[in-house]
């Protein structure tokens, strides 16, 4: 496996008139202790979105959990928690750091009977937080290098189909909106369907996000700091006003669970909920959230005829090209090409003379 680090940067202080006394590179090690990495990453989050937040931190308890599990290797103290464990790579030189971050891409890459082969995705995204926070810490002149850590070449959006319009209006149709989980459970189905909600975005409303008079709801994207008001469909609408009336009227997160202090809902809450609703619609196959978000977004190109842009619109995707992937999956050109071009190499055989 290629080792991809990037090029040493020139930092000011080697700019320094060459008659003086010649200044450390900026490869040198620097000693950061834990509270000026904390520091650091606090410093680091600033202006995140919260699911960013969560997102990030959760990358770096995963480094320190890598920390741990090779601290006789890297001849280190196994750090007690993500400031440690920043402080031992922005301690080492530029070349330590790069072999300890390259080690540690290898690492999530190579399943262990008690640990499972990471997603690409997953991979590269704990290596781009940990290139931004080395970033930030270089900006900040608390070490005089940069890494840009490449993680794996990702191909996203290979499946996009989602369970389809029919399985999701089997798992409306089987929740009983007159129990509270039954009603909770639909409106969050709906939600992810009807809209095509992340989960992340889900799970962050407030009940003062939603505005029954209006028929909106301030949704935060993906990416974004500042909530942004979304027409709910009247469908949606009747479903989130259900769940209200069981939930109640009191501040807090939108959705919520049942058990201890009835705090909010997660990321993985949802996907438990999701499934749970699939498995008692007998849908086939697991069914995810973003499986939910697929079959919203493939529905928004089959009901405005493939319009690329109205359906960019209620996808709040950034790049045009995401939306293509998604109605080429749909339309199936590569398909319908592959049957026209295999027809110009067959021949159908002559019917018998008298037949």
């Amino acid at each position: 496996m290629g080792t991809e680090l990037a090029t040493a940067t020139v930092h000011p202080a080697e700019l320094i008139d060459d008659r003086q006394l010649p200044a450390p590179t900026s490869t040198d090690a620097r000693t950061v202790t834990a509270e000026r990495a904390a520091l650091l990453v606090a410093e680091w989050l600033v202006g995140k979105a919260g699911p960013t937040v969560t997102a990030y931190r959760a990358d770096l308890d995963a480094f320190a959990a890598y920390l741990v599990a090779m601290a006789d290797e890297l001849g280190a103290r196994p750090p007690a928690d993500a400031p440690e464990a920043v402080a031992v790579l922005l301690s080492r030189s530029k070349g330590e750091a790069a072999s300890i971050a390259t080690a540690y891409r290898q690492w999530m890459e190579a399943p262990t009977d008690d640990r499972p082969k990471l997603a690409p995705s997953t991979v590269g995204r704990r290596l781009a937080a940990l290139s931004s926070l080395v970033a930030t810490a270089y900006r900040s002149d608390l070490i005089g290098w940069e890494l840009t850590l490449k993680g794996p070449k990702v191909e996203s959006y290979r499946d996009t189909r989602g369970p389809g319009a029919d399985a999701v209006a089997d798992m409306v149709e089987a929740l009983d909106p007159s129990t509270a989980a039954g009603a909770r459970d639909r409106a969050i189905v709906l939600a992810l369907a009807g809209m095509g909600l992340r989960r992340g975005e889900l799970v962050a409303l407030d009940l003062a996000d939603v505005d029954t008079d209006r028929g909106t709801i301030m949704v935060t994207g993906k990416g974004r700091t500042q909530a942004v008001p979304l027409t709910v469909p009247a469908a949606v609408l009747d479903a989130l006003a259900a769940w209200i009336d069981h939930r109640g009227t009191e501040p807090g997160p939108l959705f919520h669970g049942f058990r201890g202090k009835a705090g909010r809902l997660n990321g993985g809450s949802v996907a438990r909920i999701v499934a749970k609703a699939a498995k008692g619609a007998e849908v086939a196959g697991p069914v995810r959230p973003h499986g939910l978000r697929h079959t919203a977004i493939t529905e928004a190109l089959e009901v405005s005829g493939g319009n690329l842009r109205e359906a960019a619109k209620f996808s709040r995707h950034q790049r045009l090209e995401t939306i293509l992937i998604y109605d080429d999956n749909r339309t199936d050109v590569a398909g319908q090409l592959a049957a026209k071009v295999t027809s110009r190499f067959t021949r159908t055989a002559p019917a018998a003379a008298g037949g």
